[in-house]
């Protein structure tokens, strides 16, 4: 049984993974300089 495929799609998960917690942190710094007051 050849797993390729599955070895494909896990690489794709894991990026879309790692790009959403940086849109999450992207997020959450926002958020916070909102709730200061501190925009840029």
């Amino acid at each position: 049984m050849i797993n390729v495929p599955v070895d494909e799609w896990a690489i794709v998960v894991l990026a879309m993974a790692k790009a959403c917690a940086a849109r999450d942190a992207g997020k959450q710094s926002a958020l916070g300089r909102l709730q200061t007051g501190v925009i840029r």
